[in-house]
């Protein structure tokens, strides 16, 4: 079985950027919560961003810590945006970028209205063939609940300190997930090992066999040596169908490929497009906490 590494960690935000710029239109006080349907290619998660007359398809990366909204060259041309003197920089898989801005004079994302929201200029060199006109990144979600479905093919913001209508704790794993600007981060361990790694919740996470019959988390190559369950096949190590454990929490039936990878420092794995195919995710930045349940359970 031959598996293919299609994509891990778009972008990764270094620890002195900005807070996100965003405008959120009058009324928000109102607001509790908006659904996005969320598309697959391939298992690639995207977003549909309405700006005036035009929808431009954005890919979800939970990755990308510090960006909330990068929007490609060709996208920007298209929508006629002007670049402002602002730039920044930040720390990438491809090195250090420093990109320009621009500011979408008004935009729609759900029942959300962003005015004056300002994006980043994503450079062509990180422009891979799934990112189409541009990427969402975690940065936009901070000031809200989020839940994760990918079964339910849904992206749901909720107002901080709210949760879905059928929320039952007692259904809910709840792990810990202290504050970080670089991302979703969880620490756990899998079946077969005994040292608690660190994780990044990662939707850009995708690794999967030629056929897309199965998907892959990523776990550093060094971190399996031992494991009993560890398979290898063409220059491959892999794991399948084993469990995670965080704490309390035991997730079940999740594949992992060892990967050597050297950035970003300090993440020994990602969770990615198999975990969120087989759980529920619901992500409280404020109370730095995530809830996850099998999506094969139910409500």
């Amino acid at each position: 079985m031959r598996i293919v590494v299609l994509f891990f960690a778009c972008i990764l935000g270094c620890r002195s950027a900005q807070p996100l710029d965003q405008g959120l239109s009058p009324g928000m006080d109102d607001f509790t919560c908006t659904e996005i349907p969320l598309q697959f290619d391939g298992g690639f998660p995207f977003v549909v961003l309405h700006a005036g007359a035009d929808s431009v398809e954005l890919f979800l990366d939970t990755g990308a810590g510090d960006i909330g909204i990068g929007l490609m060259p060709e996208t920007i041309r298209t929508l006629q945006l002007k670049e402002t003197d602002r730039r920044r920089t930040l720390k990438t898989n491809y090195g250090k970028i420093r990109y320009k801005r621009v500011v979408l004079p008004e935009a729609h994302l759900g029942g959300i209205v962003f005015r004056d929201l300002v994006c980043d200029r994503v450079a062509e060199k990180v422009n891979p063939h799934f990112a189409k006109r541009g990427i969402l990144g975690l940065a936009l979600f901070r000031s809200f609940n989020v839940l994760i479905d990918y079964q339910g093919y849904r992206l749901v913001l909720f107002k901080p300190g709210n949760y879905p209508a059928d929320f039952d704790s007692t259904l809910w794993d709840r792990i810990p997930s202290p504050d970080d600007p670089d991302g979703i981060m969880i620490r756990g361990t899998l079946e077969g090992l005994s040292k608690d790694l660190t994780w990044c919740l990662d939707t850009g996470a995708i690794a999967r066999d030629p056929d897309q019959t199965r998907y892959y988390n990523i776990i550093k190559k060094k971190h399996v040596k031992g494991m009993v369950s560890l398979k290898e096949k063409d220059g491959m190590a892999f794991s399948e169908d084993i469990s995670f454990r965080s704490g309390s929490a035991i997730l079940d039936s999740l594949n992992f490929l060892a990967h050597d990878f050297e950035e970003p420092e300090g993440i020994d794995g990602f969770l990615g497009t198999d975990f969120f195919m087989k759980h529920l995710v619901l992500v409280d930045f404020k109370s730095q906490a995530v809830r996850t349940r099998s999506a094969r359970e139910d409500p």
